[in-house]
């Protein structure tokens, strides 16, 4: 979908989506995957938009903004620094803070702030650590 460019076309196919999982009673969809691709051996790449955080941010924002338009929530997925499945449950990825940062937490932080993904009570809470 990225690599289309078009948020336009990520944004209509989210409400087409969220249309769909309001018809079959599911109330949130557990996506856009925005993690950042950075191990070509990451099981859940194929989830995710793009390596670049400028990209992945931006359509985040644009499927929760279309998920939601229909009444449907929207869970950003996965886990930042989140790129390997071998021993995925005790990897202890090291990352310097200025890489976390500017690669790994734009994305989510500007589809939160785009998107605005509802919390429980379909409000969006920001500065929740």
């Amino acid at each position: 979908m990225a690599s289309s460019w078009d948020l336009d076309l990520a944004r209509e196919l989210a409400v087409a989506l969220g249309t769909e999982a309001s018809q079959l009673g599911v109330d949130v969809v557990l996506g856009p995957g925005l993690n950042i691709k950075r191990n070509p051996l990451g099981g859940r790449n194929f989830e995710y938009f793009s390596e670049d955080p400028f990209i992945s941010g931006r359509f985040a924002a644009a499927v929760v903004d279309g998920l939601q338009s229909v009444g449907v929530g929207a869970c950003l997925k996965h886990d930042a620094v989140n790129n390997q499945e071998y021993y995925r449950f005790v990897v202890d990825a090291v990352v310097d803070e200025r890489t976390l940062h500017e690669i790994y937490l734009s994305g989510f932080e500007y589809a939160v702030e785009r998107g605005k993904p509802w919390d429980g009570d379909g409000v969006v809470q920001l500065g929740r650590r």
